[in-house]
């Protein structure tokens, strides 16, 4: 065993401090005294590098050769590199940027104070940690501020989990841990090493200053305690090549103000152009929600598809018939709910769609739908988005609107109307001969028939209904998590029992049946 200022020198390459009781064989493969507890589990024949807190495998190939990692750099910052390509060697990657806060619009008060809670929370116990995906891009194209923030850390999830006391992990594979902050405020927390080569993930700043206060652990050579081993550089761009899109693909460091952009996000949230990351064909078959993504966010944000992403959306569409059917409810959800609904239901009829994802809907007027969609879409919002029993009510009284053309007088058109709407409804529930069941709640279908009913009496009874405007219900749905709020707002907008968002469907209702 060769040692040089305490670190090994021999076939390993000097990744693994021979101070933290590791010792080197001739054949370059190490093994752990019993000099401390063992924490976590190794296997025999494996070589394993020191990390956070657990032994992982290295990148050590099976002959001894050590596995480079696949990126280079020549920056100060370590982060601008050469062009790079995807692990299938298709896509070359856009020289990495790092833009200071002089030359981009994010500022403190741009991330919500419980972010910053749970960012100041990692940073104390010597965590990295970034604001990631969506939040950056809304701040980017001058959206509002979002309430939804996702954080990037390099603390494990359980690590995470003990750090804040409401927490919950989620996911077995690919695991998250949601924070919950104040009231009704969820921030997702992912971590570097999922999904990821923990070869490829540096130390901390906690265990790294521990070692580094021990002289005989630190190379004399200026490398650090681990010479020539990762870096945040590689780590947050094995990250960032990951992601779906070129714009959900950035990375905000708060405390030092520095933006990371390794895909060309920037500049495609400067154009407002939606472009995958990878090649389509082979984004959208690893994950086909990722085509019904690209027309979500299309439609909320106003932007312009790539042609090749375009062209790919259109070869592919029928392929997200094998998403779950929880998947497709949940794609549909995030389509409706949040103030772009119209937009959303007409790029699914020019993406060709409609027939998979709402089939009995192929048929009906759209522009009908696309009109009431369009007054539903004033009382939604991104941080305040609307029921499913409501954006469910306009896509199923369409389907019998063809049926009740006209305001029912007389108690004959009323109950032929009753029948009509109860053979809708089942006929929706009932779907299971098409490629994609009804993606429908079931439950906001029932109620969905018997708010069309109750429009039926309270037309008929010519009932007066009070008006509910949509910054009065946006306040609402915005303060529906605190429960006195709540409560005080929804006897004031209540008549014969029923809620506002009943309300506001009825008045919509009238307009068009």
């Amino acid at each position: 065993m060769l040692m040089t200022n305490g670190v090994c020198r021999s076939r390993c390459g000097g990744r693994v401090p021979a101070g933290l009781g590791v010792v080197c064989s001739s054949d370059g493969r190490h093994s752990k005294k019993r000099t401390r507890p063992r924490r976590g589990r190794r296997k025999k024949d494996d070589d394993v590098v020191v990390t956070r807190r657990r032994w992982y495998h290295s990148s050590r190939s099976g002959d001894g050769r050590d596995t480079k990692p696949r990126y280079s750099s020549s920056s100060p910052h370590g982060d601008a590199g050469s062009s790079l390509y995807d692990k299938a060697g298709t896509v070359m990657m856009k020289e990495a940027r790092i833009i200071e806060d002089s030359d981009h619009g994010i500022r403190d008060h741009c991330i919500i104070p419980e972010a910053w809670h749970v960012l100041m929370g990692l940073r104390k116990h010597g965590h990295e940690a970034y604001v990631v995906g969506g939040t950056v891009r809304d701040v980017l194209m001058q959206q509002q501020v979002p309430k939804d923030v996702d954080i990037l850390t390099s603390a494990d999830p359980s690590q995470v989990a003990r750090l804040f006391k409401r927490s919950f992990l989620l996911g077995r594979n690919f695991p998250i841990c949601h924070v919950h902050v104040g009231r009704g405020h969820v921030i997702e927390v992912s971590s570097f090493s999922t999904n990821a080569d923990p070869a490829h993930i540096p130390l901390d700043y906690a265990p790294l200053a521990a070692y580094a206060s021990r002289s005989k652990y630190v190379d004399s050579t200026g490398g650090g305690v681990f010479a020539g081993g990762p870096t945040w550089a590689m780590a947050r761009r094995e990250n960032a090549i990951k992601r779906d899109f070129t714009m959900n693909a950035l990375l905000y460091d708060p405390f030092t103000r520095i933006l990371f952009d390794y895909v060309g996000g920037v500049e495609d949230c400067e154009t407002k152009t939606l472009r995958t990351i990878e090649s389509p064909d082979v984004s959208f078959s690893s994950d086909p929600a990722r085509m019904l993504r690209a027309l979500r966010l299309a439609a909320r944000l106003g932007l312009r598809i790539d042609e090749d992403t375009k062209r790919e959306i259109l070869a592919r569409r029928t392929d997200i018939t094998s998403l779950s059917h929880g998947r497709l409810q949940m794609e549909l959800n995030a389509m409706m709910a949040h103030g772009s609904a119209a937009e959303s239901f007409s790029l699914l009829a020019a993406y060709g769609m409609m027939e998979l994802m709402l089939p009995h809907h192929a048929e009906v007027d759209r522009d009908v739908i696309t009109s009431m969609l369009s007054r539903m879409d004033a009382y939604a919002r991104v941080d305040a988005p609307i029921d499913s029993i409501f954006w469910t009510t306009m896509l199923f009284a369409p389907l019998c609107l063809h049926r009740e053309d006209a305001v029912a007088t007389d108690t004959t058109h009323t109950s032929a109307g009753r029948e009509d709407i109860d053979s809708v409804s089942q006929r929706l529930l009932s779907s299971d001969n098409t490629a994609i069941p009804c993606l429908l709640p079931r439950n906001a279908v029932e109620m969905a028939a018997t708010i069309l009913k109750l429009h039926i009496d309270t037309v008929s009874q010519d009932v007066m209904l009070p008006s509910i405007s949509a910054d009065e219900y946006i306040q609402e749905r915005r303060n529906a998590h605190k429960k006195r709020r709540n409560n005080k707002a929804r006897k004031k907008t209540t008549i014969k029992g029923l809620n506002s968002t009943e309300i506001v469907i009825l008045n919509i209702l009238r307009d068009y049946i």
